[in-house]
């Protein structure tokens, strides 16, 4: 192996965790891990029986030429909450064409529910970052996903200074696609006026075939902040997606801790 082919390896991570139901409580029935990704062993802080589950990252980030693959099942009324240990850092590409990538891949089932809980992704001036998540649910199970992108490490002025980020995500219903949303930016490319200007995005899907409330009930149950803009969109035929923006990281996650416990007390 040359000097330089040994400097940029590369690293492959791979998650897949598999719950069900078993003997009162969730379980996690698999679990195949390779570096840097890992999972902490299911806990149960709560008298509900479900898992919780801590995600990590060992290498600390995502370097240009890694990839992580998540995919994560739950069924046999299966209850987790997926919690990311740290944010998710996008490191600076090295060499031309060369990006990040993560994948995230759920498939929901047989009246289970699965929670996602973010940490924030950071990109790094010169990163570039594509991600892919894919939701799959039927009509009786419940699911809520969030993420959190911060405009750059503001603590180094920099400011939508990555080269490109590509962020795609799909949701499907009982098989047939009820949602795609994508975020696309290259800011030295095509600027594009404001553009989020410095604001943190926040962003929650949520589906749930209990939910009473319209989009316009969660709208006036969520707290007005003028130092926090939240909009929420009705999707068809079942399901919600709420967005967050705001300069203060510690405001908007606690906006969107407050959205996600009174979705979760109805």
């Amino acid at each position: 192996m040359s000097h330089a082919a040994a400097a940029f390896q590369t690293l492959q991570g791979r998650l897949d965790l598999s719950f069900a139901h078993h003997r009162g409580k969730t379980r996690m029935m698999s679990c195949y891990q390779l570096p840097p990704l890992k999972a902490s062993r299911a806990l149960y802080p709560d008298d509900d029986g479900a898992a919780t589950v801590y995600l990590v990252d060992t290498s600390g980030g995502i370097a240009s030429g890694d990839e992580n693959r998540m995919t994560i099942s739950a069924s046999a009324a299966a209850k987790v909450h997926l919690i990311q240990q740290s944010s998710t850092k996008i490191y600076p590409a090295r060499l031309d064409g060369e990006v990040s990538k993560q994948s995230l891949s759920f498939d929901i089932s047989e009246e289970s529910s699965l929670y996602w809980h973010p940490e924030t992704t950071i990109p790094f001036a010169g990163s570039r970052f594509v991600q892919t998540i894919e939701i799959a649910l039927d009509s009786s199970s419940t699911c809520y996903f969030a993420e959190i992108l911060s405009p750059g490490r503001l603590e180094h002025a920099e400011s939508f200074q990555y080269e490109s980020l590509d962020l795609k995500l799909s949701v499907a219903y009982e098989g047939r696609q009820i949602a795609y949303d994508r975020l696309r930016f290259q800011p030295d490319a095509t600027p594009q006026l404001g553009m989020l200007d410095d604001y943190y995005y926040g962003s929650a899907w949520f589906f749930s075939p209990d939910f009473g409330e319209s989009a316009a009930e969660l709208q006036e149950a969520c707290p007005i902040d003028q130092d926090c803009r939240f909009a929420v969109t009705s999707l068809d035929p079942v399901g919600f997606h709420a967005r967050w923006l705001s300069r203060d990281l510690c405001l908007l996650k606690a906006h969107m801790k407050s959205f996600f416990q009174h979705i979760s007390t109805l």
